[in-house]
């Protein structure tokens, strides 16, 4: 299974600082750097990935940290 070429995946990655990350119970959630997002889609044109790193809200209001790997990629 998985993506045929010249299909596209659009997604987002958490990276470590992320408060859910922080949060989470040990091994319950995965996290991943810039280097391992680009790892993961070797298989890929990467045509986007935007790293977030700073303060924000959930969708309630409430404050949040955010650090997510916004990406979009073509499978070769």
């Amino acid at each position: 299974a998985g993506l045929k070429p010249q299909r596209s995946f659009v997604g987002q990655f958490f990276g470590a600082d992320d408060e859910f990350i922080r949060q989470a119970a040990e091994g319950t959630m995965t996290s991943h750097t810039a280097a391992e997002v680009r790892a993961l889609l070797h298989d890929f044109d990467i045509l986007t990935h935007d790293e977030v790193n700073r303060a924000g809200h959930i969708g309630r209001g409430q404050p949040k940290w955010w650090h997510v790997h916004h990406v979009i990629a073509t499978k070769r």
